[in-house]
């Protein structure tokens, strides 16, 4: 399980943002699933995707960690795509994080300091 790595995809739709958390999924990272994420997910043509000067080639080759890509969404489809690689400790931490903010954003509700 060494040096296994997971794939973070955070779909964003109109009107929302990446913190909303839409569409969030998580599968194992290799480069066929980055590739499948890429050309067949979010329909991104093989051909482009695999000019070898580009950003996607070189995030479909692990050689950088995240890419933030746009589609022509319909209304009710994403219209950008986050990808993020992560190992595991990394992405425990980000949920750790997280949890730690969502848990001082309840405390602080609670004590009167924040409006809802």
């Amino acid at each position: 399980m060494k040096n296994k790595k997971i794939l973070v995809i955070e779909n964003k739709y109109r009107g929302g943002s990446f913190e909303e958390n839409y569409g969030k999924e998580k599968i194992s990272d290799c480069e066929d699933n980055r590739r499948e994420v890429i050309c067949d997910w979010i329909n991104i043509d093989e051909n482009e995707a695999l000019e070898e000067k580009g950003e996607i080639f070189e995030f479909i080759k692990g050689n950088i960690n995240t890419i933030t890509l746009e589609s022509d969404g319909d209304w009710d489809e994403p219209i950008e795509y986050r990808l993020s690689i992560y190992t595991k400790e990394e992405y425990l931490d980000k949920l750790k994080s997280q949890y730690l903010e969502e848990i001082r954003k309840v405390e602080e509700l609670l004590r009167g300091k924040i409006n809802g």
